[in-house]
């Protein structure tokens, strides 16, 4: 599966600009340079130059403004108010492969011959272009008809692949399915968020919401209704919760059969609980809910409490990560990932499949070992023991969200690092804050037996690093020089010294 969201459509091409322009941005008020954007993008100066020329071309079309010649003081003024995610975007638009999913995916009926007149291209080109999200999907439970090109597996998958690929093509870029479902979007969740106040609390729709809503109208629209998830009732049956019709009653919905109005209510519940919150705190209204899903004996509320407890268990006790109280959020998000994977019954799309974190980190390390040794200790008649045959599905998204709040279980896969820089100075609060903000850094207090991978220095003379390492150590501790007026581009460089360093 290609990890990056844009690697399923972008040629090799379209990754190299988007490479540079993300660096453009990061350097636009340093006035730089090809040789510098080749040195911090890592690509030869040929390869920059090229992508310097395509970028500015594309940004012209795009701003509707021509400059004759162009160089690199040029880009501000073409591209200073482009974003990195609107550049984006025209380069996925551009592509032959997202637009034939943006059109499938939309479409009641789709005709693969006309889309292929209507590119320019062969039956053949466009399997080729399609085929690493075609793949995707397949993992997801999700596969197009041979003959009819048609969505098949269940609609619940169907229509959280939509919401992934929705949601990630169009980050931080308006809206992409019209003005008349926005409007009405937004008028469905007014009206279920006042239908339901212990579920949905008062407050202003995110994009996402409406997207839930948008997407369950257009496949709706298309003929494709939910059938009704027996595990989901039964979840809620369990916790005791009763679940009111929301905007799915007979006036709305009037050609639908009760139990399919009663499947698509559903569906809207489920979405609310099913997406991860990444919040510092748990709000009134997860906490209810959450309270109410772990009520009883069922399935889920011992698999995810059993599994944040083994990791608990695991850690060392005089360490921070130890203590239950600090881990309520991850706690939700474990019911949550749970649920999801018991009510669709297996893998589905989300956005975690695109998270950037090294795939092998999940399979190898201690956090990854006793997150296998949980799942292997669910015995047969346990209630949790249905969730042994989801390990392949559930392991790596599992990994992803228990690392970061466990990082001594994942010391293994941290970058550590030694910071020489004066305490009690700006310069030492605004680095360490920055440090601080990286899941994928433990931060050492500087120690001759404990050697760092990389050390962050503000001293001119590295005799005294040498002297506190000893020298055959130092030499294999990578050095970077801090400044003590580092601004932006400082951290930008810095930033890409650890993504490669954690690398390597």
């Amino acid at each position: 599966m290609k990890r990056v969201f844009e690697d399923n459509f972008f040629d090799k091409r379209a990754s190299t600009n988007y490479r540079v322009f993300r660096y453009l941005k990061a350097l636009q008020d340093s006035g730089f340079t090809i040789n510098r954007l080749a040195h911090e993008s890592k690509l030869s100066y040929s390869q920059t130059y090229n992508a310097f020329q395509d970028i500015m071309v594309a940004l012209q079309l795009m701003q509707h403004r021509a400059i004759a010649d162009l160089n690199e003081a040029d880009f501000r003024a073409v591209g200073g108010g482009v974003s990195v995610d609107t550049y984006r975007y025209h380069l996925l638009a551009d592509t032959v492969a997202f637009r034939f999913f943006d059109q499938l995916f939309r479409s009641g009926g789709f005709d693969v011959h006309a889309f292929c007149q209507q590119e320019g291209i062969s039956l053949p080109t466009l399997r080729r272009k399609i085929a690493p999200f075609k793949a995707y999907m397949a993992q997801c439970g999700v596969t197009m008809n041979a003959v009819t090109w048609a969505l098949e597996g269940s609609e619940l998958r169907v229509r959280l692949l939509l919401l992934t690929f929705y949601q990630l093509a169009f980050r931080g870029v308006g809206w992409p399915f019209g003005t008349r479902r926005f409007q009405q979007a937004k008028a469905d969740f007014a009206a279920i968020t006042a239908a339901d106040p212990t579920w949905f609390a008062p407050g202003r729709a995110t994009k996402l919401d409406l997207m839930v809503l948008a997407v369950q109208a257009l496949r709706l629209d298309n003929g494709h209704a939910l059938a009704p998830n027996k595990r989901w009732q039964g979840v809620v049956a369990d916790a005791g919760m009763t679940l009111a019709p929301l905007i799915y009653t007979p006036s709305r919905f009037a050609t639908l059969p009760q139990p399919i109005r009663a499947a698509e209510r559903d569906f809207y519940y489920f979405c609310r609980v099913h997406f991860l919150s990444f919040d510092a705190a748990v709000s009134p209204v997860q906490d209810r809910i959450m309270t109410a899903f772990r009520a009883g004996d069922h399935a889920i509320g011992r698999f995810a409490s059993g599994l944040l407890d083994a990791m608990i268990d695991a850690s060392d006790p005089t360490t921070r990560e130890a203590a239950p109280s600090r881990h309520a959020v991850l706690s939700i998000n474990l019911h949550r990932m749970a649920l999801s994977c018991y009510v669709a019954d297996g893998a589905f799309a989300k956005r975690l499949d695109f998270l950037r974190r090294p795939e092998q980190d999940a399979d190898n390390g201690r956090l990854p070992q006793l997150i296998r040794r949980y799942f292997n200790g669910l015995t047969p008649g346990d209630p949790a023991s249905v969730f042994h045959q989801y390990y392949p599905c559930l392991h790596r998204d599992l990994y992803s969200v228990i690392a970061p709040e466990f990082p001594v279980l994942n010391a293994d896969h941290m970058l550590n690092i030694a910071v020489f820089v004066d305490s009690g100075t700006f310069v030492n609060r605004d680095l360490m804050q920055f440090l601080n903000g990286l899941d994928f850094v433990r931060l050492l207090v500087p120690d001759p037996k404990h050697r760092p991978d990389l050390i962050i220095t503000a001293l001119s003379d590295t005799g005294i690093l040498r002297a506190y390492y000893g020298e055959a150590a130092l030499a294999h501790i990578q050095l970077v020089q801090w400044a003590t007026d580092a601004d932006d581009n400082d951290f930008f460089h810095l930033m890409t010294v650890l993504q490669h360093a954690r690398r390597t």
